[in-house]
């Protein structure tokens, strides 16, 4: 072998190893500079990370300003939502002198400015792959104090008008609308226009007594229909013995009371049902919901399908979050609150057989898709900087005074997250102890990419940047590189 191979080929080796196990760097890319007019809190991210809208004041009103261009200046904008294939809606309003000085509020769909008598916007709802959509609102009342009727909007076309109804919901197939209207003082299931179900108004003393006390509208916010997996419709919904769970028709479980309604000290051992607290499987037809059982003490607990997922007991539900599950429904995760004899409680997470605490407080609660670990904030009474953030019961950054919801992996091994270590500083953001960068605003992410990378796009003064970390970045003793990256490359 000639003398210059012996040492070359030996020395190229090297660096080729060199090249393929250096840390990959911190990728910063700047999105946009946000103008002197930007209205403070609007800024929007889709889903994919790759679209962006925000508002704007200018010309005596307001206009959004996005990746795909500029909106028309309305006298203001609101809401805005990105589809899954990155199409934006949002409402715009104009205060008319024909209209007698109400606002009317504009739909402006992927663009198309879709005029309506709305003079309170509602949500606007998407089937799950983006393709469909929905919008609901209120029109001029017919007397003073009142809210006006409620039109659900499909794709443009107006469906139906009712005084008292749901929030409505796709299909997984984005074929079927549901939705809950209260006609005659009972409520009613509807599926695209045509009603399915009625439910007798209650007739038992509990419901009774929660039904005279409760707001005008009743059905938006209280009550719920939802879609399963397998196309079933799920219900939560007053009926004659107070509250009742009906799935595809038929009663599954009933209460006569629920904790969205006032107090009756008549009711106070009855068994009681928490309507928001209601959450659905991902990929399973399966739901879960806090219950009150029926006794002297305040005992609630969590159910999937009627059957409690355990023996645990707590003193309230956990109305920050409701139970989060797996995408199989297989695993629930819940924190669960508990009274102390010498008084205030103490908080508990539960994940499956596993208990992470006590604590004074968890917030975000944010489990994999299988459940099998699970990220979240939780707080010491004992410390100035009482929070910390968590995997599987083991602190990973800790000692801050606020934290948002974290993301882990699906290994349970690397965990991006935010927070701040002081109130009157900017926030941090990093992965498992590190912190790679700070910010005004994160506007989007975390989010894990191509299972090597986790992902924010965060606002500093007025510079809008996507940031990507490796995971590798996680380990503080190697040095890591950032690096400017052009917007699309």
């Amino acid at each position: 072998m000639p003398l210059w191979r012996r040492f070359v080929l030996p020395l190229m080796l090297t660096l080729l190893v060199a090249s393929c196990t250096r840390d990959v760097a911190i990728e910063k890319t700047l999105l946009t500079v946000l103008p002197p007019g930007y209205v403070t809190g609007s800024f929007m991210v889709s889903f994919d990370g790759t679209a962006y809208a925000f508002i704007e004041d200018a010309d005596g009103g307001q206009r959004v300003v996005g990746s795909s261009g500029t909106g028309p200046v309305f006298g203001k904008c609101s809401r805005l939502s990105f589809t899954k294939s990155n199409r934006l809606f949002y409402w715009g309003r104009e205060t008319t002198p024909d209209a007698g000085g109400e606002p009317r509020f504009t739909l402006v769909a992927d663009g198309k400015p879709l005029p309506t008598e709305f003079i309170a916007a509602g949500e606007v709802v998407f089937s799950d792959d983006g393709s469909r959509w929905l919008a609901v609102g209120a029109g001029p009342p017919r007397a003073i104090g009142e809210l006006g009727e409620i039109s659900l909007l499909v794709e443009g076309v107006e469906m139906t008008r009712q005084r008292d109804m749901s929030v409505p919901t796709f299909s997984p197939d984005g074929q079927h609308v549901a939705y809950l209207a209260k006609v005659d003082d009972r409520v009613r299931l509807f599926i695209d226009g045509i009603e399915r179900q009625g439910f007798e108004a209650p007739s038992a003393e509990c419901g009774v007594s929660a039904l005279a006390a409760a707001p005008h509208p009743d059905v938006p916010l209280r009550h719920a229909a939802r879609y399963l997996s397998d196309g079933t419709v799920l219900v939560m919904t007053r009926d004659a013995d107070g509250w009742g769970v009906y799935r595809d028709g038929l009663r599954i479980a009933s209460y006569p009371a629920a904790n969205v309604d006032r107090a009756d000290p008549n009711c106070s051992t009855a068994s009681v049902l928490a309507p928001r607290s209601l959450s659905k499987a991902e990929r399973a037809p399966v739901a879960f919901w806090w219950e009150r059982v029926a006794g002297d003490a305040a005992l609630w607990r969590v159910v999937r399908d009627t059957r409690p997922v355990d023996d645990t007991t707590c003193s309230e539900p956990w109305r920050h979050q409701p139970p989060e599950s797996s995408a199989d429904g297989r695993r629930v995760v819940y924190a669960c609150s508990q009274s102390q004899k010498e008084g205030g409680a103490n908080v508990t997470l539960l994940k499956g057989g596993d208990r992470y605490g006590p604590y004074q407080d968890v917030w975000g609660i944010a489990p994999t898709k299988d459940g099998a670990h699970v990220a979240y904030g939780a707080s010491s009474r004992e410390l100035t900087r009482p929070w910390s953030i968590y995997v599987d019961g083991k602190p990973i950054f800790e000692h801050v005074s606020s934290v948002w919801r974290p993301r882990v992996s699906d290994d349970g091994a690397t965990l991006a997250w935010e927070a701040k270590r002081d109130d009157k500083d900017r926030g941090i953001f990093g992965i498992n102890g590190r912190v790679v960068g700070s910010f005004d605003d994160v506007v989007w992410g975390p989010e894990f990419q191509s299972g090597t990378r986790a992902v924010w796009i965060v606002r500093r003064g007025r510079k809008i940047s996507r940031v990507s970390v490796p995971f590798s970045a996680a380990a503080r003793d190697r040095p890591v590189r950032v690096v400017t990256v052009a917007p699309g490359a």
